[in-house]
């Protein structure tokens, strides 16, 4: 798969988005380039001037995730409880806001499609669960002594914990407070799992 190399163009960014939209309707599988470049109201051959085929559109949607999650939403210097509830209150606020990028970020179809995509999925979670697990490892530092618990598991427990609520919240068709449940999830496991409450 040819990589794309810098930012995405305007019109890729459109494309990107329009792809996501689609398989929040209808997973994964409705995303071809036949319907995409319907939807758009182009041509195919158009379509494939900005991109190659549909896994250089999933490649260009997880640049995407990548910068609308792990870039715009960074882990607080503070390695406490509250920063890390402050930091999944704004991937709770992303995802109210586009819910269509919560179906993407947990969509468990995508890294089957591909070996390079499985790659770069593995590198986007390894690179939250490191995030996370510093925190952790710091938060820990500051704790009375005791038996801490591996910062890594903590950092996955916290994580699979987010994708299961989000993921109800998609099933209940995003009828209630992502953000409430959320935060109840963030700061219940943060203040548990360290020991710690502010």
């Amino acid at each position: 798969m040819r990589e794309l190399t810098g930012e995405l163009t305007e019109r890729q960014r459109q494309i990107v988005d329009h792809a996501i939209e689609m398989i929040s309707e209808g997973g994964i599988s409705a995303l071809t380039m036949r319907r995409l470049s319907e939807r758009l109201g182009v041509t195919e051959p158009a379509l494939y001037r900005h991109f190659e085929n549909k896994t250089a559109i999933l490649a260009a949607m997880l640049r995407v995730l990548e910068a609308e999650t792990y870039e715009r939403l960074p882990l607080d210097g503070a390695a406490t409880p509250s920063a890390l509830v402050a930091h999944f209150d704004r991937l709770f606020a992303l995802l109210t806001e586009r819910p269509a990028l919560a179906t993407v970020v947990f969509l468990d179809e995508f890294a089957s499609t591909d070996p390079d995509l499985q790659g770069m999925v593995r590198r986007l979670l390894a690179k939250n669960r490191d995030r996370l697990a510093a925190v952790f490892t710091s938060i820990q530092a500051s704790v009375p002594p005791g038996a801490p618990i591996d910062a890594e598991s903590l950092a996955t427990l916290l994580l699979g914990g987010v994708r299961l609520v989000v993921r109800d919240w998609r099933l209940d068709e995003c009828r209630w407070d992502l953000a409430d449940r959320g935060r109840r999830l963030v700061t219940t496991l943060a203040e548990t799992l360290t020991g710690r409450t502010e």
